[in-house]
């Protein structure tokens, strides 16, 4: 029978991640499962987006590490958990599609109307 040793990249040995993202990951789904309706989108905008972790913000102010908004998107961007599409108004921020069902995000397709040129 052959043993393996398994190797642990020094990138995952402790003091190399920090543990508290993941405290402030949950916090965030949390507020999106149990009140944040209104931004369960497949997609938000930067407004969106700022609002949402905004009202995060206020509601854990005590619980997180994060201490600001910016934090909290870079630890949502750092994580795979949204992604930024830069567009000439406003930019927007897709979540990965592994969120879409556990999140319960719906779909913008119809909230927009089609252009119609004259």
């Amino acid at each position: 029978m052959k043993t393996f040793r398994l190797s642990i990249s020094p990138i995952f040995r402790r003091g190399y991640i920090r543990e508290d993202f993941n405290h402030d990951l949950a916090l965030i789904f949390n507020y999106l499962k149990e009140k944040g309706d209104k931004y369960k989108q497949i997609f938000l905008t930067k407004t969106e987006l700022y609002e949402l972790l905004g009202e995060v913000l206020s509601e854990y102010s005590t619980q997180l590490e994060s201490t600001n908004v910016d934090e909290l998107r870079a630890i949502l961007i750092s994580n795979g958990i949204i992604h930024e599409n830069i567009k000439p108004n406003e930019n927007i921020f897709y979540f990965a599609q592994l969120y879409k069902y556990w999140l319960g995000l719906r779909s913008r397709k119809y909230e927009f109307k089609r252009r119609t040129y004259s």
